[in-house]
């Protein structure tokens, strides 16, 4: 009787050892988080989580998270470049200097779909120019979502929803396109 009963415990230990490595298998599948550096756009990196990351920050809790291709975020870099070229149209040399400002900015990129099968992007952007800011998030940028109430966070980060089905920014910090 003893010996049946240790042969079922064994047997369950293995069973949940076999499940739980095939849950921790599965996990690393889908948590799809990577780094990602554009230098066509930027001098520094920019983080793309994937679906299974929460973003607690987003304003809509009906959309899902979606993990975001490589491609996706390049559309949205092109979106956010367009919209700050239409911005400065009668100033070239206020988009040089807006580029040049936005160069180094790290970015982070949250994917989101509606219930329409709207892409978002949600693109946080933090001024790592700025080495005191710098300085205190670069432990933290690529693991989550940043986020202080202090004046000195506010004028060193900004914020943009882009929505890449109708391609254009529906929400954020346009502060972002004024050079103060």
């Amino acid at each position: 009787m003893k010996i049946l009963k240790m042969n079922s415990l064994l047997v369950l230990f293995f069973f949940v050892l076999i499940c739980n490595n095939y849950a921790q298998d599965e996990k690393t599948k889908n948590d799809s988080t990577y780094i990602i550096e554009l230098k066509e756009f930027y001098d520094g990196k920019g983080v793309v989580f994937g679906r299974d990351v929460d973003y607690d920050g987003y304003p809509n809790n009906t959309d899902k998270r979606i993990t975001l291709t490589k491609e996706d975020v390049i559309e949205a870099e092109k979106i956010m470049d367009s919209v700050a070229t239409l911005y400065y149209k009668d100033d070239i040399d206020g988009k040089k200097e807006y580029d040049l400002k936005l160069r180094g900015y790290y970015r982070q990129y949250w994917g989101f779909e509606n219930s329409f099968n709207e892409k978002k992007i949600a693109i946080d952007l933090f001024n790592f120019s700025n080495l005191e800011f710098k300085e205190e998030y670069e432990g933290d940028w690529d693991k989550g979502i940043c986020f202080s109430t202090s004046d000195f966070f506010y004028t060193n980060s900004a914020a943009l929803l882009v929505n890449l089905t109708k391609r254009k920014i529906v929400e954020g910090t346009f502060y972002l396109f004024k050079l103060e």
